[in-house]
């Protein structure tokens, strides 16, 4: 009886893409195929990759009934990509360029109904193709973005990004770089969690003597500045190099 209850609440499915989307892995920091975003207690951003390009779609909610507006590209590279929303009209995504480079660059979005506008590409972020890089809310305008530093993805780099309307978001200042576990096959190798507007959490797998360690560091930012690095705390071994590991962070104060 309890099952019949539960079924009786969950509303028709409703498909707002028939073509499918692309393999993807976690949506919220190391990047996916399909995720949501919401943006008020009626509203929702839908982001999603498929062949063609990454897509945004806004659906509304009316009940147990949803209904979409129109798809609008994002990217004609079909890959992962993460997002965060910043109010309840902005949303920062990141997403890989097509064509001869396929860095990262970060895109803002801005909903006005089922309407999306999509800024102009940011410039690349670091120098290596990946799709691991992490991204959270700093304030209703900033984001602190962790990527691949270098091109043999052996350093993590971090730096915030403005959202601009639509304009191309801009980059702060890099900080510096702390070692990585170079294994792009760990299924979350950076998680970033925001604590306040100039402080975020992040935990990695970083290289140490016999194997890789679950690390974390708080990361303080300025404005455009270049990020602060705190100091590391390592907590638990995670296995030989190559091998599927990763964090899990859940903040429950803006200290712990």
């Amino acid at each position: 009886m309890l099952f019949r209850s539960l079924l009786a609440s969950i509303g028709s499915l409703t498909q707002f893409d028939s073509s499918g989307v692309t393999n993807g892995s976690d949506f919220s920091n190391g990047g996916s195929s399909i995720g949501s975003i919401a943006l008020s207690s009626t509203s929702v951003l839908s982001i999603y990759a498929k062949s063609g390009g990454t897509y945004a779609i806004v659906a509304t909610i009316s009940g147990s009934t949803i209904t979409y507006g129109s798809p609008t590209l994002i990217s004609s590279f079909a890959g992962t990509f993460g997002a965060t929303g910043l109010t309840s009209t902005t949303a920062m995504v990141w997403s890989q360029r097509s064509g001869s480079s396929t860095m990262p660059t970060v895109y803002g979005l801005t909903v006005s109904g089922t309407s999306i506008t999509v800024s102009t590409a940011s410039a690349q972020i670091g120098s290596y193709y990946g799709y691991l890089v992490s991204i959270s809310k700093l304030n209703t305008t900033d984001v602190l973005i962790g990527y691949y530093a270098d091109a043999g993805a052996t350093t993590y780099g971090f730096r915030t990004a403005t959202h601009n309307g639509a304009s191309a978001p801009t980059l702060g200042t890099v900080s510096s770089t702390i070692a990585a576990a170079n294994t792009y096959t760990n299924y979350v190798p950076l998680v970033s969690v925001p604590l306040t507007s100039t402080t975020t959490l992040i935990a990695y797998d970083g290289p140490s003597s016999g194997g890789y360690y679950t690390t974390a560091r708080v990361v303080t930012t300025s404005g455009s500045s270049a990020p602060t690095l705190g100091t590391a705390s390592t907590t638990t071994y995670s296995g030989g190099a190559g091998g599927t590991t990763g964090a899990s962070v859940i903040p429950y104060s803006s200290t712990e």
